[in-house]
């Protein structure tokens, strides 16, 4: 069996170097980092070719990466960032413990001035017009739904204390629907 390294890969194919040379094999003949011997004749090679990654035999506290640091430099770099890192989020905390600590000891606590008399009894006024107004305003509530034929349907409620003006709004609210959505006077509601 011939042993080949595999030089550059793709989602495909992979590029083969066996004794020096070259060559392209699909990634599906490959079966547990073999090439098959049918594979291997057809690019004139004799045997299957075991596959090996490029990288594997290499040992990883040699390797160099772009800038030419050895990967111990690199730890070591990142170990000194980190401590960077951790001394300045210490200092950041501490201030912000500060900060609060003097906000605590500076703030007062003060409270409302007391209210004189005339000023109660005009919000006791105020509640009592508002609480009048409510209940004397009718309350509306109109569902509007379209049928399948294109038909409308609507359900109207009017709530209010006088039985009089609630008829009336209910009797001007479906006149208007009736007008918009077209429905007769004599039609039945849906």
């Amino acid at each position: 069996m011939l042993e080949g390294r595999i030089v550059k890969e793709t989602e495909k194919a992979v590029l083969v170097e066996v004794n020096g040379e070259k060559f392209m094999f699909g990634k599906s003949i490959i079966k547990d980092n073999v090439i098959p011997e049918w594979a291997a004749k057809q690019k004139g090679l004799n045997g299957a070719i075991k596959l090996v990654r490029a990288n594997s035999n290499s040992n990883a506290k040699t390797r160099k990466n772009k800038n030419g640091a050895k990967n111990d430099d690199l730890k070591e770099q990142l170990k000194k960032s980190l401590e960077k890192v951790q001394g300045v989020e210490a200092k950041v905390k501490a201030e912000a413990k500060t900060k609060a600590e003097t906000k605590a000891e500076t703030k007062t606590e003060t409270k409302p001035e007391p209210k004189p008399e005339n000023v109660k009894a005009d919000e006791d006024f105020a509640r009592a017009v508002i609480a009048q107004l409510v209940q004397q305003l009718p309350e509306y509530k109109v569902k509007l739904t379209r049928g399948q034929k294109g038909n409308y349907g609507w359900e109207i409620t009017v709530a209010g204390s006088n039985r009089k003006e609630v008829l009336m709004e209910l009797a001007k609210i479906d006149k208007a629907l009736r007008k918009m959505f077209g429905k007769e006077e004599g039609d039945a509601d849906a």
